[in-house]
């Protein structure tokens, strides 16, 4: 069985200073030892990302669901009209496939603190080599994309 990464966040804390274990939002569906999501949208996302893109986002989502997180891949590569539909900037690096979104079942992107998205942006950067969002000049938390593989 493959070592439980250490250094992934599995926890969230509310305003309220409780803790929600995100572990415990989501129930797994095991096919071959690995772990599904019902209506999961990341298998159809991660497969219309570059083959370098897709790779980052596989490992992503299996690490943090090894972890326990429910990860989804919710938006991968986009055409420009939807790209243009959900406010994509004109260079998006989603028009290319290269860049993707993500999202935790169960939550919205901003019921999530910062700090929480911190952690993983700094565990896709350090594992994975991606650019996170979250350093952008106006942040995009949950986006993730190639510029640090493809410098």
């Amino acid at each position: 069985m493959p070592k439980q990464p250490t250094d992934l966040p599995t926890e969230i804390v509310d305003n309220s200073g409780g803790v929600a274990h995100l572990v415990s939002h989501w129930t797994p569906v095991k096919t071959r030892g690995a772990q599904i999501l019902m209506n999961d949208p990341t298998i159809a996302a991660i497969m219309s990302l570059d083959p370098v893109a897709a790779r980052a986002a596989l490992g992503l989502v299996i690490a943090a669901r090894r972890a326990g997180v429910p990860l989804m891949v919710i938006s991968g590569r986009r055409s420009p009209e939807v790209n243009r539909q959900v406010g994509g900037a004109p260079a998006s690096w989603h028009l290319t496939g290269q860049a993707f979104d993500v999202q935790v079942l169960g939550y919205t992107r901003d019921e999530i603190p910062a700090e929480w998205w911190e952690q993983l942006g700094a565990y896709a950067e350090q594992h994975f080599g991606l650019s996170w969002g979250g350093r952008f000049s106006d942040p995009d938390v949950n986006h993730f994309d190639l510029r640090g593989v493809l410098a």
